[in-house]
């Protein structure tokens, strides 16, 4: 009974823990203008824009999310998990148009409202534009996961107790955990392990996803972490493990998480590696 519960343990997400920043918010002080000569900001983010919306355009399906709406207008309930940067439609409400949708439009006024934060910033004054987006879209890409993955594993014990029980969280003890899961991920990993054959929509295949060093990777994730108002405890995506998380996965969460974040599962197991688009919606 004792190694039983000390593998749930070791299996299972700390119920009250937090991610917290490398770097206080003191850190982060306003600075003059960029030197005179240098390209402005907004010429810079201009490029950087058409650049991005040639990546999403392979990806857009916005046909998809129209007929997951039209579900929910047909069936009088939620439907799509519904982030401020990117949709999660779970494959127990539509197991046609399920998946990841990186809400593009949102995403781009958002990142230039974050790249112009970041430029006030003395100390990070020259991070490349690449790095921060690198960042920016591996928290969304590991968060809208954590929700994927959190509806196999309600699907492993719907099968045991032979019941339908999703979705079985409120939407804050899942956003809060969802967050917890990106910015912890985010800063584990260097880059998102991308298997060969598989695309991450809005990254460059061939820059992949990394950063110079792990000191810039503590400025940029802290910089989003005060930038998205993570700080405030009362939000609803602040990255906190509430206790019904670990109390329902039980030990299944590390066995799930560590095989879809690692991606070489993805395109074999559940389909997850095609199921990743962009929207404009």
């Amino acid at each position: 009974m004792k190694i039983g519960i000390k593998w749930i343990n070791e299996n299972s997400p700390r119920a009250f823990e937090e991610w917290e920043p490398p770097l206080g918010k003191s850190f982060f002080e306003p600075i003059a203008e960029p030197k005179a000569g240098e390209e402005s900001r907004e010429t810079k983010f201009e490029k950087f824009k058409k650049s991005i919306l040639e990546r999403a355009r392979p990806w857009i399906r916005d046909d998809y999310v129209r007929a997951a709406r039209e579900k929910e207008k047909e069936r009088g309930k939620e439907i799509i998990i519904i982030d401020p940067l990117a949709y999660y439609i779970p494959y127990h409400h539509d197991d046609e148009n399920w998946g990841i949708y990186f809400r593009v439009d949102k995403i781009i006024l958002d990142f230039k409202d974050f790249i112009t934060f970041i430029s006030r910033i003395s100390r990070i004054i020259t991070i490349d534009i690449e790095d921060a987006w690198s960042i920016y879209i591996m928290v969304i890409f590991w968060h809208e996961l954590t929700h994927h993955v959190l509806e196999d594993i309600i699907t492993v014990i719907e099968t045991i107790k032979r019941g339908r029980l999703y979705p079985i969280f409120k939407r804050d003890e899942e956003e809060r955990f969802s967050e917890y899961t990106a910015f912890s991920t985010a800063y584990e990993y260097i880059y998102i392990p991308i298997p060969i054959g598989y695309t991450i929509p809005l990254l460059d295949p061939e820059y992949l996803v990394h950063v110079r060093g792990v000191g810039e990777k503590k400025i940029l994730l802290s910089a989003l972490y005060y930038h998205w108002g993570r700080d405030d405890p009362a939000s609803p995506y602040h990255p906190v493990v509430e206790q019904a998380i670990p109390r329902i996965v039980d030990g299944l969460w590390k066995t799930f998480w560590e095989a879809h974040s690692r991606l070489g599962e993805l395109g074999m197991a559940d389909g997850m590696g095609s199921r990743i688009y962009c929207t404009t919606l």
